[in-house]
């Protein structure tokens, strides 16, 4: 793959369009020079390349700040000052589109690639194409075509900055051996197994389950990847509204420093108003505090003490049951026999005269019944052990009584209310007193100030809220999504292990499994062999690059893809002895041996590219690193890194040169001429 031709529209720094015509490259000459002095464009051409490839990436946008990073929409678009956005700011005024353009040669054949940002209010529209031959492809189809020559993993190898790339040369690059696996045609094994363990799970579904079964099971399964997908969805909400509320808190704390340094106003009619106002504030305190007075000594205990009123509650039933039961049966036993025995069985009167008629016998006996249960009912209700001495009358009243505060939940909001009414009415006494401190002492162009910084505060205070709240649903969305989806997780398992495996679905799974041991065994002895091969080429490469100290005799190469650094006497090197030109000539080494065995025909494009390196091993550089390691090299210099004597040390190497220019910071653009017309 060779450039011909980058064309940068409205990107970064680059106002406009800006053409580099990349042609005329020879078996002899490889390099293209852009040079430009510090904040001219070098950088942004480089992170617009990256965008073409990758689109916003992890990478490019944790380069933006380091105290927070923007999101993928923030990147685009912009987030106020700290963060202009990739659309230069300039085109903003008269242009709503950005773009980057790449044309290469691919087996002879001419590929234009295209990515453009259309940017309306705070939202974009990305649309990326790829022309081919005869056809046009766009959006995922265009992508896999890049990602089938570049993957985003692979970029870092490929476009860099040269004093960034010094972290490769650390011990901790095992972070990277996923990408360097990929990149030494590795992990397609893992592919392999990855497809062997996926028809293992689907052989154990075909076998074990009817067609209803399997239907009802990956329906299942559908729902959990719907709702992985809504929590995916829900966490980069969240992110985003975090982020957008961090801001917007930000500048709150702005403008209540810059209130804090002005002081309130009113005007006479004002004046009154405010002093009408205290004084209601002050009756209305006085009223909520009587009612506070009034309501809280006398049932303050019955509110915070729930246990003894359940308590009571519980001995007032059981006096009820108890009563009702016995009195019921007393009453019952003395109607029985109680009048029979005392009016219809002997002795009676001697005198005929003194006896009771039928109506005189039934009337006493009714009096004497109701008499009885009234008897009853007024009884102590202490004989069974009772704490404490009641009629059935006054445990009716005690019950009632008591009732409303076992049901105190509403009680003691309306409590609470009042407290805080106080509170909020006090609040409001202060603020309005410190207001009326502050009447008709400022001019009429402070007070204007004062009301913007006011009403800006009122509408940012009012964006917080919304913020808050759609935070407060996001989370709320988030646990019910979570237990939805442990709900279904769930689910599958129990299906799955519900699976039995037919005798044909057995022997496949058997035969996978021989694989999944055959492809593991390969993996290692692959690994094994790109590993050594590797690790030749690097320490080839670094004694080429490397001559001015011999601390460093070997670089060795772990199976995970570690750097490891030893002396002449096969002793380690720790990494606090290496200097930070070491750790770039060792990265340097690593990148062009990694370039070198993978055999991926890429440009190499190099911003700094002498970065902290001394002059010997710069001209190590000049000489056999960037004529060699690609067919395209694009290097991006200041003047500092490559003066006059290292430039025509270069020159022979060199094809096309382009000096950036940008006096105003933001108008980049490339002038086609030499970095030293006079060498």
């Amino acid at each position: 793959m060779i450039f011909e031709k980058i064309i940068l529209n409205n990107m970064f720094s680059y106002y406009g369009e800006a053409v580099f015509d990349l042609t005329g490259k020879t078996e002899e000459k490889n390099i293209v020079l852009i040079s430009g002095r510090n904040g001219f464009g070098k950088t942004s051409f480089l992170n617009s390349i990256k965008l073409l490839f990758t689109g916003v990436t992890n990478e490019l946008r944790s380069e933006v700040q380091r105290q927070r990073t923007p999101s993928t929409r923030q990147y685009v678009v912009g987030s106020g000052d700290d963060w202009w956005g990739i659309f230069n700011r300039h085109a903003k005024t008269d242009s709503s589109t950005c773009s980057v353009e790449i044309i290469w040669r691919e087996a002879g054949e001419q590929i234009t690639v295209r990515r453009e940002w259309t940017v309306k209010d705070n939202t974009y529209d990305e649309r990326l194409t790829v022309q081919l031959p005869g056809r046009v492809i766009e959006h995922a189809e265009a992508q896999a075509f890049l990602d089938e020559r570049l993957p985003d993993d692979y970029v870092p190898f490929f476009f860099f900055d040269g004093e960034k790339i010094q972290e490769l040369a650390s011990a901790n690059i095992a972070q990277t051996a996923e990408h360097i696996e990929r990149l030494l045609n590795i992990s397609h094994v893992n592919n392999l197994r990855d497809a062997l363990k996926d028809a293992v799970a689907d052989w154990r579904r075909e076998g074990a389950l009817d067609q209803a079964a399997e239907a009802e099971f990956e329906k299942v399964k559908n729902e959990l990847r719907l709702v992985e997908k809504e929590i995916q969805a829900a966490l980069q909400e969240k992110k985003e509204l975090q982020d957008e509320l961090e801001q917007t808190e930000k500048e709150i704390d702005q403008l209540q420093a810059r209130q804090e340094n002005s002081r309130s106003f009113m005007s006479q009619q004002e004046e009154l108003t405010v002093k009408r106002r205290i004084n209601e504030l002050k009756e209305e305190r006085k009223d909520i505090a009587d009612k506070i007075g009034e309501e809280l000594p006398y049932d303050i205990l019955l509110l915070a003490n729930e246990k003894l009123l359940k308590k009571v509650q519980d001995e007032l039933d059981r006096m009820f049951t108890e009563n009702i039961t016995e009195g019921n049966s007393l009453v019952e036993q003395l109607a029985k026999f109680l009048p029979d025995d005392l009016f219809d069985r002997p002795p009676f009167p001697v005198q005929p005269s003194q006896r009771l008629s039928e109506e005189q016998k039934e009337f006493y006996k009714n009096k004497l019944i109701r008499r009885l249960a009234e008897y009853t009912d007024g009884q102590s209700a202490s004989a069974d052990g009772s704490f404490f001495t009641l009629n059935m009358v006054e445990a009716a009243i005690l019950k009632k009584c008591i009732q409303p505060y076992l049901d105190s939940r509403l009680l003691r909001i309306e409590r609470k209310k009042m407290f805080e009414q106080l509170q909020t009415v006090k609040k409001e006494l202060r603020q309005t007193e410190d207001a009326l401190f502050d009447i008709a002492s400022l001019s009429e162009e402070e007070k204007h100030r004062y009301e913007q910084v006011k009403n800006e505060l009122k509408k940012k205070d009012e964006d917080c809220k919304a913020m808050h709240s759609l935070l407060g649903e996001n989370s709320r969305k988030e646990t019910d999504l979570a237990e939805k989806q442990n709900k279904l997780k769930e689910d599958i398992r129990k299906k799955e292990r519900n699976l039995e495996l037919t005798k044909n679905v057995r022997r496949k799974v058997d035969t996978a499994k021989r694989f999944q041991n055959f492809f593991n065994e390969y993996k290692d002895r692959l690994k094994r062999h790109r590993r050594e091969e590797l690790e030749k080429a690097v320490n080839r490469y670094f004694k080429q690059i490397m001559t001015s100290n011999e601390l460093i005799q070997h670089i060795v190469i772990d199976e995970y893809f570690g750097i490891r650094y030893q002396d002449k006497d096969n002793n380690s090197v720790g990494m606090g002895s290496l200097s930070a030109g070491m750790k770039q000539l060792a990265a340097t080494s690593l990148l062009w041996a990694l370039k070198t065995c993978s055999d991926r025909s890429m440009p190499i494009i190099v911003d700094t590219p002498m970065a902290r390196i001394d002059i010997g091993n710069q001209e190590n550089l000049l000489r056999c690193y960037y004529p060699t390691v690609s067919e395209q090299v694009i290097l991006l210099p200041t003047d500092s890194e490559i003066d006059e004597r290292k430039y025509n040390m270069l020159k022979p190497y060199i094809y096309q040169e382009y000096v950036l220019e940008n006096k105003s910071g933001s108008m980049s653009s490339p002038v086609k001429k030499t970095m030293y017309p006079a060498a």
